[in-house]
């Protein structure tokens, strides 16, 4: 595969996006991304493995939304500190 120069810095800065997604808007767009360069580039098979690190780290934050959520649930439900009267 032949890149230009502008190219190759392209692709080695969205690798860098693909290992630094973390939460699932920078999971979106990075996957938008890379669809896009994948598009462009259907040469590039290298590059096909960021789906799969972008699908495990997607994964991964979902499993941290939804223990925020299970936590502010129980914040909700179960008060820590009782309000003290004077």
């Amino acid at each position: 595969m032949d890149l230009t120069k502008q190219q190759d810095e392209y692709r080695e800065w969205l690798i860098g996006l693909v290992l630094c997604a973390r939460t699932l808007p920078q999971i979106e767009t990075t996957r938008q991304l890379l669809q896009s360069w994948v598009d462009e580039h259907p040469d590039d098979l290298g590059i096909r493995d960021g789906f799969d690190h972008l699908a495990m780290f997607d994964y991964m934050a979902h499993l941290d939304e939804a223990d925020t959520d299970a936590e502010a649930a129980t914040a909700i439900t179960e008060p820590r500190h009782a309000i003290a009267t004077v």
